[in-house]
């Protein structure tokens, strides 16, 4: 979506960040959220070695061979499990296991990529913890796509996916075909405006915070 947003108005789609696509230069992007509590990223700030978040050490080398294993993984089609068995990979699998949740196939081999990401950037401006100038956007779900470098790490992370993506077979419409469900319409209502007449079918307001 981002990326056809930007081509709508003629921008250039957005570049991954991430390990091997600009992991490993200064960050030209600075973000200033202005919400309290948390913290501003000048620009060119340089991702170091390590990041102290929560009371856990990331190595940011840890996310390089992260990232390798599941490049590994997707092109001979199975992961690891931390059993030794071969596990086919799905577009479910991959998720569980690149988001490290309760599905994840092996977080010893494939890490916690997606959300250690996530925190090496958010904590860029105080990445030992040592001066308690806060944390970014970039470390909460709720507000880090207020900060544009999201989309370029999300870039990186969606790069798994569309490798997967590419390796399957395409859908034919017997695919998509559902006999037993007919769709008579569509339309869309907008709830929580702030005059009752603005609330009519099928249009779309935006507003600024």
């Amino acid at each position: 979506r981002y990326d056809m947003e930007r081509i709508a108005l003629g921008l250039p789609r957005v570049l991954p960040f991430g390990p091997g696509f600009g992991w490993d230069k200064p960050l030209s992007a600075g973000y200033n959220p202005k919400l309290k509590g948390f913290s501003f990223r000048p620009r060119n700030m340089q991702i170091g070695p390590r990041t102290i978040f929560q009371g856990e050490v990331i190595d940011t080398d840890r996310l390089t061979r992260n990232k390798h294993n599941l490049l590994n993984a997707l092109a001979r089609g199975y992961l690891e499990h931390t059993n030794g068995s071969l596990v086919k990979i799905t577009m479910d699998v991959l998720g569980n296991t690149i988001e490290a949740n309760k599905g994840n196939i092996n977080q010893d081999l494939y890490g916690n990529i997606h959300n250690d990401g996530h925190n090496i950037i958010g904590s860029l401006p105080d990445p030992y913890m040592i001066y308690d100038v806060g944390i970014g956007v970039m470390t909460h779900a709720a507000t880090a796509p207020r900060d544009p470098v999201f989309f370029n790490w999300h870039k990186f992370i969606d790069h798994f996916f569309d490798i997967f993506r590419r390796s399957q077979e395409p859908y034919d419409s017997n695919d998509l075909y559902l006999k037993e469900i007919e769709v008579k319409s569509i339309g869309t209502i907008s709830y929580d405006l702030p005059s009752a007449t603005l609330k009519r079918s099928n249009r779309l307001y935006t507003f600024m915070e």
